[in-house]
């Protein structure tokens, strides 16, 4: 019962910090197996796939373009073993090459997913 109340509360917070128009383009991405919490549904949003890191561990990715170059950017939790759950969990980032080498170019660490978002896609925030 406590837990259903703290993620309900997790969910309300969370929701407290999106603008308007993205709370309403997250209810277009529907819960599946694969997509089970609200941190999910707005990395899909974005433009973000849900796959294994060459090392096997689930992330989400995208392509981008990073100082002039065509990458793939991956997001992890600070442990870099599995997502991050929150908008409020540090986070690494770390962008990769698309050659054959995958090479990283260069990571970071961000004190929440939300900074390194409100960076990177500051339109989803409320203002």
């Amino acid at each position: 019962m406590a837990e259903t109340s703290r993620t309900a509360r997790k969910t309300q917070e969370m929701q407290s910090l999106l603008s308007e128009s993205f709370k309403q383009k997250i209810q277009h991405v529907p819960l599946q197996e694969e997509v089970q919490t609200d941190i999910h549904r707005i990395m899909l949003a974005l433009g973000y796939a849900i796959a294994l890191t060459p090392a096997g561990t689930t992330a989400f990715t995208r392509q981008t373009s990073y100082k002039g170059l065509d990458v793939r950017v991956w997001v992890m939790n600070e442990h870099q073993n599995g997502f991050p759950g929150s908008l409020l969990e540090p986070v690494w980032i770390g962008y990769y090459s698309q050659g054959d080498q995958h090479e990283m170019l260069e990571d970071f660490e961000y004190p929440r997913l939300m900074d390194f978002l409100q960076e990177f896609h500051p339109e989803i925030f409320s203002s």
